[in-house]
């Protein structure tokens, strides 16, 4: 009874309106992550943007704003496998309209259909990555129970092992990593339950 007084929205503007909500939170997070790498994170400069934090480790700005949609992407796919296959992908789509450039190296749907066939199984990580896990972090509400892992594993596998020269990407960096990959997907999915009290997807 209580749905008839929800406004409806469609699933597009569902996916924006949650990833606004989530933006801030996405891009810290982000940045984070990749910082983590890095032996001098805890002690660098907090005047620092991430952005300028890792052009000192040799990450160009124009990288790090690939990477923050990448972790973005990710965290909203994962979260919207909780809705149908078509509503999934505009809610995805949707949420990514809200970021006001396409940064060199996306593609919405390259990005969406690789996910897809990892979250299926279908796409075979290099056994260096399929091997990454974190026992700790589990969403198993979600069709997928192991996304934020996965997300994490198809980070490294298209961005960080070929942009971060570190060996702890393929070991034990990996806990804390994926920590923060999975805090991206918790911010999306809170953003996601706050805003379906008050909305209906159409």
């Amino acid at each position: 009874m209580f749905g008839l007084f929800k406004t409806k929205i469609t699933p597009e503007e569902f996916g924006l309106t949650a990833t606004r909500w989530a933006n801030e939170f996405l891009v810290s997070d982000a940045g984070v992550s990749l910082g983590l790498f890095f032996d001098d994170f805890w002690d660098r400069d907090t005047s620092l943007t991430p952005e300028q934090y890792l052009e000192t480790h040799g990450i160009p700005a124009s990288k790090t704003t690939l990477y923050i949609r990448l972790f973005a992407h990710c965290a909203v796919q994962a979260a919207s496998t909780q809705f149908s296959q078509d509503t999934a992908r505009a809610i995805t789509r949707g949420a990514m309209t809200g970021f006001i450039k396409t940064p060199e190296g996306y593609d919405f749907d390259a990005t969406y259909n690789a996910l897809e066939a990892v979250y299926r199984g279908r796409h075979k990580f290099d056994p260096r990555i399929e091997r990454l896990d974190n026992p700790n972090y589990h969403w198993p509400f979600l069709p997928y129970p192991n996304a934020g892992i996965l997300n994490a594993r198809y980070l490294i596998e298209n961005f960080v092992i070929s942009n971060v020269k570190n060996t702890n990407v393929l070991g034990d960096g990996f806990a804390l990593y994926s920590g923060k990959v999975g805090a991206g997907l918790d911010i999306v999915l809170r953003a996601m339950t706050q805003l379906s009290k008050s909305t209906k997807i159409t």
